[in-house]
């Protein structure tokens, strides 16, 4: 609140800012009473969820990650694991934007805890209380602008669409850190230190699939990037947006094959040079293919190489060196 009133270093605040800040500095040796349980509940007779939620205000935006243990006898223990808050930007942003933010700042806080505990969390599910970001999330970021799309495809990295859900705001815990409560709200705050209700019910109502979102908030007008899987059997996973692949509009033909994609779609040439089908170019294949050619076309240079290759295959970072490479490889 002091950078965003103009007071100068040698300046007095307002008068709220003066109250709020005393009423802070007054409460916060009560922060001397909190304490924490350390031990999560998780046992080897003890399931495991893992809960994130994430919420934003025009003050700040916020991540909580919860663990629940659900042992043998129905006994459910929900404890806070860690949090992380960030102050909103002094350039005025929307509140959805903002909300995406705190979504982003819930990846991020997955992968610092999988990198503590060392290894992958299993069962986990995340929450926010914005609609339109579940329908961004819900979506390839190909459709998106480049703040939502960048953000999009990093969260979906670690959090895929599949794994959020919706919250009301007001059983939202990173309500509490995104808008802030007093050190003495702080320290018997139930919803902060424990979730909401439900999650210490044995109805685990959030395994249903989430419900599909829509919006035309942030859609780029009349652009189409094509995303394809890694493989047949992962239509669910996109490329990532910092993959080289994207800019290449790929797409999986009627046999499964990955293609180059393009505007030259009705060109009058075969179907192999229109899209050529896409090979890593440290595979196997590869290598075999520009032997068989350095042979066939009379142990010919790489350049040659490169062009007879591309008129069928189109290999990612190929050049004449590398062609060479891969033909010695081979060999």
């Amino acid at each position: 609140m002091i950078w965003r009133s103009n007071v100068d270093w040698d300046e007095l605040v307002t008068p709220k800012v003066a109250a709020d800040w005393l009423t802070y500095r007054r409460e916060l040796q009560l922060l001397s009473k909190l304490k924490i349980s350390r031990w999560l509940g998780m046992c080897s007779s003890a399931d495991e969820e893992f809960h994130v939620f994430t919420d934003a205000s025009e003050a700040a935006y916020t991540a909580a990650i919860y663990c629940r243990t659900k042992t043998d006898k129905d006994e459910v223990k929900v404890v806070l694991i860690a949090a992380k808050t960030r102050v909103a930007p002094l350039k005025t942003t929307s509140l959805p934007r903002l909300e995406l933010c705190a979504a982003h700042l819930g990846a991020r806080l997955v992968r610092q805890i999988q990198t503590s505990f060392g290894h992958k969390l299993e069962n986990l599910y995340a929450w926010t209380d914005s609609m339109i970001t579940l329908a961004w999330l819900q979506g390839m970021p190909s459709r998106w602008s480049v703040f939502v799309a960048n953000r999009v495809a990093d969260v979906q990295e670690v959090l895929p669409a599949s794994k959020w859900r919706h919250v009301v705001s007001e059983l939202n815990p990173a309500d509490c850190a995104s808008r802030g409560i007093n050190p003495s709200q702080l320290i018997t705050h139930p919803l902060w230190w424990t979730g909401p209700n439900w999650l210490r019910k044995t109805d685990r109502f959030w395994c249903k699939p989430s419900v599909q979102h829509n919006t035309d908030l942030e859609q780029k007008p009349g652009k189409t990037t094509s995303h394809v899987t890694h493989t047949v059997d992962e239509l669910s996973k996109p490329i990532p947006m910092r993959s080289s692949l994207v800019r290449l509009q790929p797409f999986l033909d009627a046999e499964g094959i990955l293609r180059v994609g393009g505007r030259i779609k009705n060109a009058s040439c075969s179907n192999d040079i229109r899209n050529p089908m896409i090979l890593p170019k440290r595979s196997s294949l590869a290598r075999l293919i520009a032997a068989e050619l350095h042979i066939t076309m009379l142990h010919a240079g790489p350049q040659m190489i490169q062009a007879a290759m591309q008129r069928r295959f189109w290999v990612p970072g190929n050049t004449g060196g590398e062609s060479r490479r891969m033909k010695i490889g081979a060999n």
